[in-house]
C-alpha cells in the first residue's frame, strides 16, 4: 500500500503517453476477418500498427527502466500497471480481449523484477526491457489468432514479439545509460 502513489503515478504517465498516441493502434490491429484486397490498405494498416507496436514497446520498456533503477517495485507492480492500462484504453478503444495477455506478461515480468534482480544488474534489466513487450505481444497475436481469422501472414504476425523485444531493448540501453 506504500508503493501506491508511485504504481498510480506510473499508470498515470503510461496512460497519458498511449491516450495520445492511442492512433498508432498498439493493440487494435484490424488484423482480423476477411482479407481486404487492397494493397494500399494493407500496407498503411501493417505500417500503423508495427508503429504503434515500436512506441508502445518504447514507452513501457523506458519507463519501466527508469522506475526500477530507482525505486524497489513490489511483485504485482508490473502486473497492475499493464493490466489496468490495457483495460482502460481497451474500455476505449477495442475491448478487453487482450486482458490475459498483458496480465500474462505482467506476471512474467514481476517474477523478474523479483528473481532477476534489474535494480542491480543491467543485463537483468536490459532481459526484462525485452522480454515483458514480446510476451505481451506474443499474447496478443496468439489470442487474434485463437478468436478470429488472422489476415496477416504467419510470418508478419509471428514476427511481432521479435520486433517489440528489439524496441524494448532499446528503450533499456537508453535508460541504462541514463543511470550512468
Amino acid at each position: 500500500l506504500e508503493s501506491l502513489p508511485l504504481l498510480l503515478g506510473i499508470l498515470t504517465v503510461l496512460a497519458q503517453w498511449t491516450f495520445l498516441s492511442q492512433y498508432a493502434r498498439y493493440t487494435d490491429f484490424n488484423a482480423t476477418g476477411p482479407n481486404p484486397e487492397d494493397p494500399t490498405f494493407i500496407l498503411c494498416t501493417q505500417s500503423i500498427s508495427f508503429l504503434g507496436i515500436l512506441l508502445f514497446s518504447v514507452m513501457f520498456s523506458g519507463l519501466f527502466a527508469f522506475v526500477i533503477q530507482r525505486a524497489r517495485l513490489p511483485y504485482g507492480s508490473v502486473t497492475f500497471v499493464l493490466t489496468l492500462q490495457v483495460l482502460m484504453l481497451g474500455t476505449m478503444r477495442f475491448g478487453s480481449e487482450h486482458i490475459i495477455a498483458a496480465f500474462g506478461a505482467g506476471l512474467i515480468g514481476d517474477l523478474l523484477v523479483q528473481y532477476a534482480s534489474p535494480h542491480r544488474n543491467i543485463r537483468a534489466l536490459l532481459v526484462f526491457c525485452a522480454i515483458v513487450p514480446a510476451v505481451f505481444y506474443a499474447g496478443v497475436f496468439l489470442t487474434l489468432h485463437a478468436e478470429a481469422d488472422l489476415w496477416w501472414s504467419l510470418h508478419l504476425w509471428s514476427g511481432v514479439p521479435f520486433l517489440a523485444a528489439g524496441a524494448g531493448l532499446f528503450a533499456g540501453i537508453l535508460g541504462a545509460q541514463a543511470r550512468e
